[in-house]
């Protein structure tokens, strides 16, 4: 990374590090998990989903 890619980087990573703690993170992961498996089960969701044209 560039220098000022890194510093943004770095700034970015503090303030998101102060907006979160445990409990959210693992909320929002299992969340992201049960989509996913949501979208692994329905392959017609999926293919709606991911459908540019609707």
């Amino acid at each position: 990374m560039q220098g000022a890619s890194r510093e943004a980087y770095a700034a970015a990573r503090a303030q998101l590090d102060g907006l979160t703690d445990a409990g959210a993170l693992a909320t929002a992961s299992d969340d992201i998990l049960a989509v996913a498996g949501l979208l692994n089960a329905e392959p017609r969701l999926r293919r709606a989903v991911s459908d540019p044209a609707r």
